[in-house]
């Protein structure tokens, strides 16, 4: 399976996830529901998610992997409580370790090859704070015409299966408003709390 060159398809245009707003399942969250404390968004792309959590009681950094990404998204109007750093989610720098109260998930998950998905699990986990949460919008039905390249599926018990050594799943349901591609329960949201593994 080809590992996919994010920097090309940011400097190619070819980003069809990008809807340019941020994610409706994360507005419709919220609506009635405040974050606080410091977020990561990986894979953030140009960042339409972050500046929306921007919003909140919270201080967010968007990481992508393309650097093309970060400097579109610093060149967008964004608040003082935002950082954008080009970073692999898999090559975290130590000081990040602990550091994070919550990692909100949309699209970073489902673009990873599903053989990275444990040290996605783990990645979270290191950064989060004791009792830190993750709050995931995960792709159980994707219309892809090739299953060799993202975005990738998951169902619901391979989330379980994946997630249930480091993390509590508190809530999960499925969003009542998506992108009109979305609909039809292909989404499914998680708040989830670390486990203390150790």
């Amino acid at each position: 399976m080809k590992s996919v060159n994010w920097e090309e398809k940011y400097l190619a245009r070819d980003t069809p996830w990008d809807k340019g707003k941020p994610a409706p399942p994360l507005m419709e969250y919220l609506e009635t529901h405040t974050l606080h404390g410091k977020i990561l968004v990986p894979g953030c792309g140009v960042g339409h998610d972050v500046r929306l959590l921007a919003e909140q009681d919270a201080h967010v950094t968007g990481l992508d992997v393309a650097p093309s990404a970060i400097r579109k998204a610093s060149s967008l109007e964004y608040p003082s409580n935002v950082q954008f750093q080009v970073g692999d989610f898999f090559d975290l720098p130590e000081h990040w370790y602990g550091y994070f109260d919550i990692v909100f998930e949309h699209t970073c998950f489902c673009a990873i090859r599903p053989e990275q998905r444990l040290a996605y699990v783990a990645a979270a986990h290191h950064v989060l704070k004791e009792d830190g949460h993750l709050l995931a919008i995960f792709f159980n039905i994707v219309d892809n015409p090739d299953p060799d390249q993202p975005p990738f599926p998951v169902a619901t018990a391979d989330i379980d299966r994946l997630f249930d050594g480091h993390f509590e799943t508190i809530q999960q349901w499925t969003p009542t408003k998506t992108y009109a591609c979305r609909q039809g329960g292909k989404e499914q949201m998680r708040w989830m709390r670390k486990k203390n593994c150790e």
